[in-house]
């Protein structure tokens, strides 16, 4: 019994994102990436260069969210690089945002299934 509730604690706490807060006082860039469909683009790795140069790297989830806390508020430059089956349509891969203290700041990203092709009819 002893070792069981260790390991359930550390359980729960590899669960838990603790890589910053999240609550509503925090500084946060919230990443959102969809395809062309507008549904979720999964799995894709965000890059957040900070002003001071420091680069921060996180990796959107199953559902194309991600929420990167920040430490200041200041201009930041996100990046998302496609995963594989995806590429850049006429949304830049790469936004420059200026983020506030204490508030939640929203950058979307559309990429597009490379096996995408235009509809002819359209197409001059």
């Amino acid at each position: 019994m002893r070792l069981l509730s260790p390991t359930i604690l550390l359980a729960c706490l590899a669960s838990c994102d603790i890589g910053g807060a999240t609550g509503p006082d925090a500084t946060l860039i919230s990443v959102r990436v969809r395809d062309d469909r507008g549904l979720s683009a999964g799995r894709n790795e965000v890059v957040v260069v900070q002003p001071s140069a420091l680069r921060l790297d996180a990796r959107t989830g199953a559902d194309g969210n991600a929420d990167i806390a920040l430490d200041a508020p200041g201009t930041y430059r996100v990046t998302v690089i496609p995963r594989d089956g995806y590429v850049a349509g006429s949304d830049p891969l790469t936004k420059t945002v200026t983020v506030d203290e204490h508030t939640r700041t929203q950058v979307r990203f559309t990429l597009f299934r490379s096996s995408w092709t235009p509809d002819p009819t359209l197409v001059q």
